[in-house]
């Protein structure tokens, strides 16, 4: 109930609402409990020339981390959100910040190791960084890779030697790769051994194109929309893409009526 009351504060305080959702909220197989999750996500759309991926792209670049105001229960507050958002975007528009990356439950030091990991370079930390503040929760954040400038709080400055430092130690990245990547690397492998082999090129030029002597007319597709179910609009469109012709058909499951005259559109169609 809390997580509900939360997306439904979120979704009325940024003016947002939810477009779709899965209504099992917990579950149980023989003596496993799933406890009551709440998982949401968002998209939005935008050009592809100001969107950048989390990878730290250079050495010498300062990392910033941009915080919103937080209220007595930890939560980022509304107002101020918003306009780090607004911050955020002018900082990628301009091209002023190269990376970004939002604090999950590891905080800045997971986001820092994470955008390190990309392109292989390390990163020194400020030593002014308390351990609360690299290790604690920062959700609403961003830490962000300036090419021009300094945002927020500095957390630092990439490097070139593939390390992260703080207060005079040091871990080289190749370690700390493999404690990211050993512990379930027995469960779901992901450095598997890939010989080098050359791949054999194939081509062929066609001397001549054919086409079919019966013309045929476009296929008809019919696509029930049952309830429940959903992407029939998506389903239309791919059809009417491959050259047939796309038609919805509701299931009205109201009554048994209802459910006797669809079954009769569907045979009619």
């Amino acid at each position: 109930l809390a997580a509900l009351l939360g997306a439904f504060r979120a979704q009325m305080e940024l003016g947002i609402g939810a477009i779709g959702g899965k209504d099992s909220m917990s579950g149980s197989f023989e003596n496993l409990d799933v406890p009551p999750t709440l998982v949401s996500f968002a998209v939005t759309t935008g050009k592809t020339g100001e969107a950048v991926s989390p990878e730290f792209k250079a050495a010498g670049h300062k990392v910033c981390l941009l915080t919103p105001a937080y209220d007595e229960n930890g939560l980022p507050e509304t107002a101020s959100l918003l306009e780090t958002f607004d911050t955020v975007t002018r900082l990628l528009r301009s091209g002023k910040a190269v990376a970004a990356y939002t604090p999950g439950m590891g905080g800045i030091a997971e986001a820092v190791m994470k955008m390190g990991f990309g392109n292989g370079f390390g990163f020194a930390f400020d030593d002014a960084l308390t351990l609360d503040e690299l290790f604690g929760y920062a959700y609403g954040s961003f830490v962000l890779e300036m090419a021009d400038g300094t945002v927020g709080k500095v957390l630092g400055v990439t490097t070139a030697d593939g390390s992260f430092s703080y207060h005079g130690e040091a871990l080289s990245q190749a370690e700390v790769l493999s404690a990211y990547e050993d512990k379930l690397e027995s469960v779901y492998p992901c450095n598997i051994p890939t010989p080098a082999q050359s791949m054999e090129t194939f081509s062929y030029t066609a001397s001549q194109r054919k086409a079919p002597a019966v013309k045929v007319a476009r296929p008809k597709v019919l696509i029930p929309a049952f309830p429940g179910t959903n992407c029939e609009y998506d389903s239309a469109k791919a059809v009417r893409d491959a050259g047939a012709e796309p038609e919805i058909i509701v299931i009205n499951n109201l009554s048994a009526d209802g459910i006797a005259r669809s079954v009769e559109r569907f045979a009619d169609e």
